[in-house]
This record gives structure tokens, C-alpha cells and sequence, in this order.
């Protein structure tokens, strides 16, 4: 939107039409603090040659939608010419060159580009804060065109998130989600205290029966045990084993 707006203004005051660029032009998160170098942190800036009057005119003209932004977004912006030189931004850097920072060298040259980069300020800020309390800032560049040529660059810079504030932010989804593994943890020991433990304890009501001289429940019969030819020395006589109710305990052993 900040570049859309600089070349819309930039094109005014060059007495261009604003042509607008056909397609979809979407852009995806490449950064990886896996795989990509911290850069070290930006340097000052150095004063430049003043910028062109067209370019400074655009700028002065982005200058209250800068100021705004920041205040929802808390992100630096700043917006600089063909040469790299700041036209437009929240603080006091009008007319500085930022030719010495490789993402912004990539956008003028037509590609987008993102780094990270060591943050000088680092400060102390709770989960809760406000304030960002990674030790390290994304920087995104990105080109402004107007049809083939670049007529300047877009360069914002936020902090990320810290780990303590990132598992803040998440706390009611991860307890939401401790919550319900809890239940479920529940639900199985009591399916598991449930089908486990009836068997259990029926077999221990039944040793206790026999202990006391008592006789214990027959089992159901199996409809095999009816059709087996259970008279030894059958060849089916070790199955009738399985098959035969439980011998009271009162009989005498044979």
C-alpha cells in the first residue's frame, strides 16, 4: 500500500498516468532463523545528495500515512528514491542513503528481499508487553515500479515476537489443547480400569467362593463341547478340557 501510494504521488508530480500493474503479485514468507545469517545491525545512515523533486514531493506527501501506520503497526518504514535515498519516513532520516544495506540494493535492482538483523535497542519486555523483546529485527525491502523502471524502494523493520511472548500469545489454544488431552487421558483409564478390571474381579469373587466351600458359577458351555466325543481315550478328550463347566469345589479329586 506505501508503494502503491509513492507512485501514485511520484507519478503525479511527473505528470505520468498511473498504469496499474495486471495480475496477482503475491508474496511468501522466505525468512528461516534455521538457515538465514543475523546480519549485523544497520548502520547510520550518511548524508546524500538531496533526492529529486519529484521524489521529495511524493515522499512529503506519504509522510501523515507513514506516522499513522506506525502508530497501528509499530513498524519503521522508510521510503527512498532510485538512489537510495530517504524520500519519506516517521523519523528524522529524510536525505540519508541506505545504499549500504543489501535488501534495499536488491529491491532497487526489481527484487524483493528480507534479512535479519542484530536489533540495537534491546530491551526488557514482559509476555504481555507491548514491546517486542527479540534480540533480532526483519527487515523487508521491496520495489516500487512504474511499468519497467524502479523509481524506488519500500524498507520496513519490525522485531519478532520472543519465545515467552510467542507461548503468551498461544496460552489459551495450548491450554484448550492440555485440557482435552487430559480428558482423553481420563477416558481410557476409565475404559481400561472398566474391561480390564470386570474380569478381574469376577475371577477374584470366585476364588473367594471356593475358598469358603462354596460353589462357584458354571460357566456357559460352548454349543463344540456338545457336539465332542468326550469319552477318553478320545482324540478330542484333551479339548473337553475347555469346554467342561467348573467342577464344584466340594467334589473329591479323582
Amino acid at each position: 500500500m506505501i508503494g502503491a501510494t509513492y507512485h501514485t504521488a511520484w507519478a503525479r508530480d511527473a505528470g505520468r498516468p498511473v498504469v496499474p500493474e495486471a495480475g496477482l503479485a503475491p508474496r511468501f514468507a522466505k525468512l528461516d532463523l534455521a538457515h538465514d545469517p543475523i546480519l549485523p545491525a544497520v548502520p547510520k545512515g550518511q548524508h546524500a545528495p538531496a533526492a529529486q523533486a519529484t521524489a521529495q514531493a511524493a515522499g512529503a506527501s506519504l509522510a501523515p500515512i507513514l506516522a499513522e501506520t506506525q502508530r497501528a503497526t509499530l513498524a519503521a518504514m522508510r521510503v527512498t528514491d532510485a538512489a537510495a535515498v530517504v524520500v519519506a519516513s516517521p523519523g528524522a532520516e529524510q536525505g540519508l542513503s541506505l545504499a549500504g544495506l543489501e535488501e534495499v540494493a536488491a529491491a532497487l535492482a526489481g527484487e524483493a528481499a528480507a534479512r535479519l538483523r542484530i536489533r540495537q535497542d534491546v530491551v526488557s519486555a514482559g509476555p504481555a508487553s507491548i514491546s517486542r523483546a527479540a534480540p533480532f529485527r526483519v527487515f523487508v525491502a521491496l520495489p516500487v515500479r512504474d511499468g519497467a523502471a524502479v523509481i524506488g524502494a519500500v524498507l520496513l523493520s519490525r522485531t519478532s515476537a520472543s519465545i515467552d511472548q510467542a507461548i503468551w500469545g498461544k496460552r489459551w489454544a495450548m491450554g484448550g489443547l492440555g485440557l482435552g488431552l487430559a480428558l482423553l487421558a481420563a477416558g481410557l483409564a476409565l475404559f481400561t480400569a472398566y474391561t480390564v478390571g470386570r474380569p478381574i474381579g469376577a475371577v477374584a469373587e470366585q476364588a473367594k467362593a471356593v475358598a469358603a466351600g462354596g460353589r462357584a458359577p458354571a460357566g456357559r458351555t460352548r454349543r463344540s463341547a456338545v457336539r465332542m466325543n468326550c469319552t477318553p481315550p478320545s482324540p478330542q478328550w484333551p479339548a473337553c478340557w475347555d469346554a467342561a463347566p467348573t467342577i464344584p469345589a466340594s467334589s473329591p479329586p479323582r
